[in-house]
């Protein structure tokens, strides 16, 4: 499942019925630096035809999923490899 952005107001996202609000700004830099490292890291252990980190969903591919999940939710820009 994937967060939805509300039109009406962008800073809020509807994620599985529950509205999330972005509370405050990251305090340092550390933050983006963070998820483009995990971007970086999911695009280079993902091959382009295959959806899972091994041969069969695991619960990485699931810790993986949550992390993106949580960066789509606060409206970084995912890769469409990424989001599908």
């Amino acid at each position: 499942m994937v967060a939805q952005r509300s039109a009406a107001d962008p800073s809020r996202a509807a994620y599985g019925g529950a509205v999330c609000l972005r509370a405050f700004p990251p305090l340092t830099a550390a933050p983006p630096r963070s998820a483009d490292k995990l971007v970086t890291a999911s695009l280079t252990l993902l091959p382009d035809s295959q959806q899972n980190l091994f041969s069969e969903r695991c619960i990485a591919d699931t810790d993986l999923a949550v992390m993106l999940n949580r960066l789509v939710l606060y409206g970084d820009a995912l890769p469409d490899k990424l989001r599908d």
